[in-house]
């Protein structure tokens, strides 16, 4: 997970240095910034049933 956040927040970057400035990009920005609180919630959550997996295989032996 840690790798393919490195790799979005470059391709953000690269996005907003695009997108110049002005309302519109302010709006855009803004609205990328919502769905990468998103994807970020997705990623912890996917990594948190990563690290349980594990834990709960052990318990059920």
């Amino acid at each position: 997970p840690n790798l393919l956040a490195g790799r979005v927040a470059t391709e953000v970057q690269t996005w907003i240095d695009k997108q110049g400035q002005g309302p519109e990009a302010r709006e855009k920005m803004a609205e990328a910034a919502d769905v990468l609180r998103r994807v970020a919630a997705v990623m912890r959550t996917v990594q948190a049933e990563q690290t349980q997996a594990p834990n709960q295989e052990r318990q059920e032996l």
